[in-house]
């Protein structure tokens, strides 16, 4: 299997998980603090709106899509690592609904 990195060839799959893993962290590690900042800001403007928790998990939240496969049957690697961080923005945005529903300080972790 050959998957076309920004940089090299992939063959590894333990070499594409973690390049999926780095991408991930970085984004997180760049965009996770603000992330996280602004939604607790909406959730917690929400919640005192005496919006529900579900209606501001609605509202907040969204369930990355998987990348679509291509002739191969597996997605490109730079879709991959999109969705990987995408997944651990949702995690973000959940802790900081979490946090301000339940009137906690807003601390990313």
């Amino acid at each position: 299997m050959l998957d076309r990195d920004s940089k090299t060839l992939v063959h590894d799959p333990a070499a594409e998980q973690e390049a999926i893993d780095e991408f991930a962290e970085r984004r997180l590690n760049a965009r996770g603090a603000r992330t996280y900042r602004d939604t607790y800001e909406r959730a917690a403007s929400m919640y005192n709106k005496h919006a529900s928790i579900i209606e501001i998990r609605d509202e907040l939240l969204r369930e990355p899509l998987p990348p679509a496969p291509v002739k191969q049957g597996i997605a490109p690697l730079q879709k991959r690592k999109e969705f990987a961080a995408e997944q651990g923005m949702v995690a973000v945005r959940l802790k900081a609904i979490e946090d301000a529903v339940h009137k906690r300080p807003a601390l990313y972790r």
